[in-house]
């Protein structure tokens, strides 16, 4: 799952890598948690963040997917560049 909602977060940044960069909703914002119809019982959260000594050029994506009834978690994380 965390994998399909990176390469979403892949597609977004080639669609619009201005918004993805710029002063938009992908910058450096926390999604509410949100589920996929191919995942049923799973949740994912996405948190975008800055990635030190890249500012502004690259975003940190962070992608957190879990089981609905569970506390364990695994997190899964990509730099985003703009070169």
């Amino acid at each position: 799952m965390a994998e399909v909602v990176m390469e979403r977060m892949v597609m977004a940044k080639e669609n619009d890598p201005v918004g993805f960069f710029g002063p938009s909703p992908y910058t450096y914002a926390t999604t509410e948690i949100q589920t996929l119809s191919d995942f049923p019982g799973y949740i994912y959260s996405i948190v975008f963040g800055e990635y030190a000594g890249c500012t502004p050029s690259c975003v940190r994506v962070e992608v957190t997917v879990k089981w609905a009834e569970s506390s364990q978690a695994i997190k899964l994380d990509r730099i985003f560049s703009r070169t």
